[in-house]
């Protein structure tokens, strides 16, 4: 199967749920769901402020047209815990044999994945955001470029690293180590310096 994403004018539209928006159509248990399954995670309920936000899952029901992504369904009949309006961030429909099925995907805190026909991947889930690509991934502004972390900063190759610029400062707030586990070089084609309130040499 080959997935398609439509930019509309060029942009992709970040989807937030809205608590004061209608829902799109009704799913009753015992009428038109065939299914449902949910995790919830009350560390992070706020029904005040969405729909269901901290409810994630999937539910089958009879086919409509009436469910998009980024609407609300409303859920009945399957306790206080659990009904209500149901953010859609995944939508399937199937049609075999004559009968209309839609699954839908609901919650916002599931992982976002997207992969073009090349393989190269973001993703943005719980952990923080990944970027993956089979060959090449390139950083370019005609500005400036600011990296910074609250934590570490780990940088690895598996082959040559390289660092050029017209000044280049390196600053450790309490000891810096520059080694090579072979050879090491320390050149200018002019002026030298090293000093430090004690040189030690060998």
């Amino acid at each position: 199967m080959t997935a398609v994403v439509q930019l509309p004018d060029g942009a992709m539209p970040v989807l937030v749920p809205d608590a004061q928006e209608q829902a799109d159509l009704r799913v009753v248990y015992g009428d038109s769901l065939i299914d449902f399954s949910a995790d919830l995670d009350t560390r992070h309920s706020d029904a005040d402020t969405q729909p269901q936000p901290s409810l994630r899952g999937q539910m089958r029901f009879q086919g409509s047209a009436l469910a998009r992504i980024g609407g609300l369904v409303a859920l009945q009949g399957v306790g206080a815990r659990f009904s209500g309006a149901l953010w859609v961030s995944g939508l399937t429909h199937e049609i075999q044999d004559g009968n209309w099925i839609t699954t839908v995907e609901f919650g916002a805190g599931k992982p976002v994945a997207l992969t073009d026909l090349y393989g190269n991947r973001v993703e943005l889930g719980a952990e923080g955001i990944t970027l993956d690509s089979p060959k090449g991934i390139r950083l370019s502004t005609r500005g400036s470029i600011a990296l910074e972390a609250g934590g570490a900063v780990s940088i690895g190759a598996g082959a040559d690293v390289k660092l050029e610029g017209l000044n280049v400062h390196c600053s450790a707030q309490v000891a810096m180590v520059a080694k090579g586990a072979a050879t090491a070089e320390l050149s200018a084609s002019g002026q030298t310096t090293v000093k430090g309130a004690m040189v030690l040499i060998n």
